[in-house]
């Protein structure tokens, strides 16, 4: 059967349609046009801009694509959205604006402005519009702006006084679904709705906030711990896997609630230590067990220091240290023991501390800028030393490659010249050749001796990385003024990259070389037009053309090409199109 906008629905996930839906409920679905016939746009706004394609051929749906991260179907929701609008376009209009000239022509009058009733408007607006207005009132009006705070401590006091744990019990337990009908051969039932639990609890987390602004942070504590109470009960493997959902951001925004309330002076402290124990239990949740969805170890960790004693802190510290020891962020918590250790001024335990976990390079690294703070610079060049030779044994090439960038930083505070060419020699040739390093290495390099040690250095830098260099080359040949090398490497270029070269270079070479790339780019143009169709190469086509005619003869051999393309490619009507800009 036929994808059509009338049927769409029926080869689209019934909780991607939802969704669709609900952004375009929402007015989700922005800059709607149909560039040529059949052929639309659109933006669909949300947590972030995604733009989406959609090809028709009269109602049938031809194609689409979305520049969304969707890998879970060929359907996002993004995709849903757009159908939805543009079907309620057309069935709006009841023809495309492309579609067929109107034989009359139409009187157009001027219309009338209507008057608007205040339910319409209310109807309308939008709950900034609201802030907005009351904001700019109270502003003006003192006595109004008396009457809100009074109305709003009432308010809130009241609402303080709610189980808000209660809620969010009761949050979970009313957010589920339906599934089945024509969606399934089975009966319905009731599955989790994620989007409804997630949305409610956002709006339960907003009023918490202003409690806790206006003095009152315990609604805050017994809101985000049941939230993760009952997300370590009500979760399901869907829910690991379904990339659109907002759990992530969800469970950062009830971890910072309960971070700020350990600190909030409204909180007594057999609360707050209360907390400690409620998150050292969820801890042991499946869904917290391997992070999957929020590190509750981290937060318990910040809680810890928050509203115990440094010492009491230090001895769960050591707790989670024994428990992560091979944990890819253990130096988080290595680095807070440190911090303690540092308040409570015991140096001999924190030097010890340091020396068991320099293996860590981000105590490395610490414990590098401290010697360098303290221009203790021999001292910190040695601990490098020994974390290159450590990174090397462990194939920890980034690892290794950072090292030599804060020897290059000593050596830059000592001004050893000598050194600093040895190192900075390095970098370039590791890194596969480095317009950086090239610029620092010049600035070493005596003039007389520089152009053989050029030569050297590329010669080596191929050898160790033989594809590298070939993304900078080109920009050395500039810089150097060596045109023939320049125009060599494009030439030598395959065709699928010399256009471009041709496009990023070809301007910097001297008139005397235009002949020659006019030559080459008409080759390589003509191929790339018969192994490509589509109007995103019709597009790159022309923009080749244009650009080529700023070479001396490239306005007669573009008028050669574009003639040559119209009669050749007289079938591709896209392509005739962008032609017509030329």
């Amino acid at each position: 059967m036929n994808i059509t906008l009338d049927n769409f629905e029926h080869h689209v996930p019934f909780k991607i349609w939802q969704r669709g839906m609900d952004y375009y409920d929402e007015g989700g679905v922005v800059d709607l046009e149909e560039v040529t016939p059949g052929e639309w746009e659109a933006t669909v706004e949300g947590s972030m801009d995604y733009r989406v394609e959609l090809s028709l051929n009269g109602r049938e749906v031809e194609s689409w694509s979305c520049d969304c991260p969707y890998d879970y179907g060929d359907i996002c929701k993004h995709v849903v959205a757009v159908v939805l609008a543009v079907r309620d376009k057309l069935e709006k209009q009841g023809k495309s604006a492309f579609s067929v000239k109107k034989k009359k022509v139409a009187v157009v009058t001027k219309a009338q402005p209507q008057e608007v009733s205040l339910e319409e408007l209310m109807k309308r607006a939008k709950p900034d519009d609201y802030q907005s207005f009351v904001q700019e009132k109270i502003r003006l009006n003192q006595e109004l702006k008396d009457e809100l705070i009074a109305y709003l401590k009432l308010r809130y006091a009241i609402a303080s006084e709610r189980d808000y744990g209660k809620e969010v019990e009761n949050i979970f337990k009313t957010s589920t679904k339906s599934i089945g009908g024509r969606w399934r051969r089975y009966d319905d039932y009731e599955i989790m709705d994620w989007d409804k639990a997630f949305a409610k609890m956002r709006r339960l987390f907003e009023e918490v906030t202003v409690l806790m602004k206006s003095g009152s942070a315990t609604p805050a504590i017994d809101a985000s711990v049941k939230f993760f109470q009952m997300l370590g009960v009500y979760y399901d493997d869907s829910l690991m896997y379904d990339e659109n959902t907002d759990v992530y951001d969800v469970c950062e925004l009830a971890g910072d609630l309960l971070l700020e309330a350990s600190r909030h002076a409204s909180v007594s402290a057999d609360r707050k230590l209360q907390l400690l124990e409620e998150l050292r239990k969820l801890t042991s949740y499946e869904v917290y067990r391997d992070y999957e969805y929020f590190d509750m170890k981290d937060l318990m960790m910040q809680v810890n220091v928050n509203v115990q004693s440094p010492e009491d802190a230090l001895k769960l510290l050591d707790e989670i240290l024994d428990e992560r020891a091979s944990s890819y962020d253990l130096y988080k918590y290595v680095n807070e023991k440190i911090a303690i250790l540092q308040r409570l001024n015991r140096e001999d335990e924190l030097r010890e501390v340091v020396s068991t976990y320099l293996y860590l390079p981000e105590i490395r690294e610490r414990e590098v800028d401290r010697l360098i703070d303290v221009k203790q610079y021999k001292e910190a060049l040695r601990m490098l030393d020994q974390g290159i030779r450590v990174a090397k044994e462990e194939d920890h090439v980034g690892t290794e490659l950072s090292w030599i960038q804060k020897k290059i930083g000593i050596y830059e505070k000592m001004d050893d010249k000598s050194s600093l060419l040895a190192c900075n020699r390095l970098m370039f040739v590791r890194d596969g050749g480095s317009l950086e390093y090239y610029y620092k290495l010049k600035r070493l390099v005596d003039a007389s001796e520089w152009r053989l040690f050029l030569n050297k250095l590329i010669e080596d830098t191929k050898a160790s990385s033989p594809y590298g260099i070939d993304q900078i080359l080109p920009d050395i040949y500039v810089e150097e003024n060596d045109f023939e090398q320049l125009y060599t490497f494009i030439y030598n270029a395959n065709r699928f990259n010399r256009l471009d070269l041709i496009k990023k270079y070809g301007l910097k070479l001297p008139s005397s070389y235009a002949p020659s790339l006019l030559v080459t780019f008409s080759i390589d143009i003509r191929d790339y037009a018969e192994r490509n169709m589509g109007r995103n190469h019709y597009v790159r086509i022309a923009e080749m053309l244009h650009f080529m005619k700023r070479f001396k003869g490239g306005e007669t051999i573009v008028g050669d090409l574009v003639k040559e393309f119209r009669e050749r490619y007289k079938r591709r009507p896209a392509m005739m199109d962008e032609l017509r800009r030329l």
